[in-house]
């Protein structure tokens, strides 16, 4: 199968991720980047707690019961997901990025479970499945 050759970002000029740490270190609160989510929404959470809010709430989504998607449709997942965070509008690094390009190049592919989700978009467990490989647990 063939590689991924990705440049950040993909559209120039789009780099939210200079947004993202902006917010943090102006001690701005932002729902999801530095509070907690659901219910929590209103804690805020100290910047040196943020990777470890970062992998619980990968960690609290990861849902998925049966058995594993393919290893060509995981492979896909990955793809379309590096595709979407490539264009630099989520707020994620471009490390980030560049690892998961790594994982899609070398087929180091997490186990994700064909069935179970959270939420009503339907795509939170396997997406989360995947993001916990990105982290190495998965």
């Amino acid at each position: 199968s063939s590689g991924i050759n990705a440049e950040w970002p993909l559209r120039p000029g789009k780099d939210t991720r200079k947004i993202v740490d902006n917010i943090i270190s102006k001690g701005y609160v932002r729902y999801g980047i530095n509070t907690g989510i659901g219910v929590l929404s209103k804690i805020k959470i100290e910047n040196d707690k943020l990777i470890e809010l970062t992998y619980n709430i990968i960690r609290s989504h990861c849902a998925g019961i049966g058995d594993s998607l393919s290893l060509e449709a995981t492979r896909r997942m990955l793809a379309l997901r590096i595709n979407v965070l490539a264009k630099a509008f989520s707020g994620c690094s471009p490390e980030l990025v560049e690892h998961m390009v790594a994982m899609f190049n070398n087929n180091c592919l997490p186990l994700i479970p064909v069935q179970g989700t959270v939420g009503a978009s339907g795509d939170l467990a396997p997406l989360s499945h995947l993001a916990q490989g990105v982290i190495g647990e998965g």
